[in-house]
């Protein structure tokens, strides 16, 4: 290789697909993957898309205070709040 160092791994319950990252040093490398793996093992989805605020915002309102019990009224001033 051209002085790069890959590293990879399985996540899930399957283990496909796996994650290469690569680094200058084979340290960064296992580094990168440790990082991912840590997300995961956390509960952070590495496939997911990367949302704005304003996106995850709109999710949260519609996906999780929409059906949790929020009052309207307060779900109305949230939005409000959002805009």
């Amino acid at each position: 290789m051209n002085g790069s160092h890959r590293a990879s791994t399985g996540i899930g319950r399957c283990q496909h697909p796996r994650w290469p990252r690569s680094g200058e040093t084979e340290r960064e490398a296992i580094e990168k993957l440790s990082t991912l793996r840590t997300a995961h093992d956390r509960g952070i989805d590495p496939l997911a898309p990367t949302l704005t605020v304003g996106q995850w915002l709109d999710v949260w309102l519609s996906d999780i205070k929409g059906f949790d019990g929020t009052r309207p009224r307060t779900l109305t001033l949230y939005e409000g709040l959002a805009e």
